[in-house]
């Protein structure tokens, strides 16, 4: 079984950078079905007449002006026998996905993202909105999950959703590579560093969250506040949306995937401040999980998802300013803050190891594709 991650999601740093929804489901997933047998390739979208679904270079996107699956390619990756697609809203894409199945592939639609959901102060709501492209937009994605010879999400919110759409829906949390995370072994320091990673133009009113206590808090313990991702044209624009002092706050730009655990290491508290829409109910633990394997103890959103972590003993919960002040309050102890982030990496290192998790891949993906009575044998 030879299997193609075929993705639309690139190119937040350079054309050739996978976005952050394909690096975590494909590239952790991709490189572990290779290590233990399965042949794997990642590619952007593309088709031949003769075989259906291939993979190609990202670098083919910027020859072709429309967005629909490149074709003619000289070095597509070929014989897939299971095709996983990621974001991808052109509006033939079920036709594609039919013809494809009728070639013997059986394709799976990986959702990260609850799109049906997606609240208008999100910018994707408007970079995917049907009236911006009539080729390209969200509606003709979220119509191929019928079409699909099965789904995999990455929260039990997506995958009782989707399953409305499609018979075949299985869920699979999201992991991490321990070795692109660097584990803080001074967690203890007496005087902690609180800091948030994330871009400003994703968020959906989640920072706001933080005007009724954040500000008093640093104000009130002395403490400083650490952004990883700031806005080059407007360093300080956490401080001014969260209504914290300025001179408390120090930033970083993003990184590409492969440099991200850098970026955490100024952080000895993390923070998940989540809005409180039904769309971020959809949304996964993964920054939890990331602070969690980088050796950070963190207060996180109290969704479903983030309840599950902080029960399995990763991070605290809040959902209102006096459950976040306790919280936060607490971890000014450094002996918690060490007790809590052995703990939590203990449980990330383990339960959400990719190398791990990679057989939970395979067996879903196994199941799909021998329930298709046409797969490629």
């Amino acid at each position: 079984m030879k299997i193609g991650m075929l993705s639309s999601d690139w190119g937040d740093y350079n054309v050739s950078s996978p976005g952050g929804c394909t690096w975590i489901r494909f590239f952790g997933p991709a490189a572990e079905l290779n290590n233990i047998g399965v042949e794997t390739v990642i590619g952007e979208v593309g088709w031949d007449d003769k075989e259906g679904f291939v993979a190609v270079s990202t670098q083919e996107r910027l020859m072709q002006r429309d967005r629909g699956p490149i074709k003619n390619s000289k070095n597509a990756a070929k014989g897939l026998d299971v095709v996983i697609l990621k974001l991808w809203m052109w509006h033939e894409a079920n036709d594609y996905i039919e013809r494809a199945q009728k070639m013997g592939q059986t394709v799976i639609i990986d959702i990260d993202d609850w799109f049906h959901g997606l609240p208008t102060t999100n910018i994707a709501f408007q970079t995917t909105h049907p009236n911006r492209d009539a080729t390209w937009n969200r509606n003709h994605m979220l119509g191929s999950y019928r079409g699909a010879s099965g789904l995999i999400t990455s929260t039990g919110f997506l995958q009782d959703y989707y399953s409305k759409f499609n018979e075949n829906v299985f869920q699979i949390r999201n992991s991490l590579k321990p070795s692109y995370f660097v584990k803080r072994h001074d967690a203890a320091r007496e005087k902690p560093t609180i800091g948030w990673v994330g871009i400003m133009v994703w968020r959906s009113g989640d920072i706001e969250e933080l005007r009724g206590w954040l500000g008093t808090f640093l104000d009130k313990y002395d403490l400083r506040f650490h952004h990883a991702g700031m806005n080059y044209e407007d360093p300080k624009e956490f401080a001014t949306i969260a209504n914290i002092d300025p001179e408390r706050l120090t930033a970083t730009p993003g990184a590409t995937p492969e440099y991200y655990g850098n970026i955490l290491l100024p952080m000895d508290i993390g923070i998940v401040p989540l809005n409180k829409l039904p769309f971020n109910e959809a949304k996964s633990s993964l920054k939890g999980m990331e602070y969690a394997m980088s050796g950070i103890p963190f207060v996180a959103y109290g969704s479903k998802e983030y309840q599950i972590l902080e029960s399995e003993g990763a991070g605290n919960t809040a959902r209102k300013p006096s459950q976040w002040i306790k919280h936060m309050e607490r971890l000014i102890d450094p002996a918690l803050r060490k007790e809590q982030a052995a703990r939590g990496h203990e449980l990330v290192i383990n339960k959400y190891n990719v190398e791990n998790v990679v057989y939970e891949w395979l067996d879903t993906i196994e199941k799909i594709h021998k329930a298709n009575p046409n797969r490629r044998k």
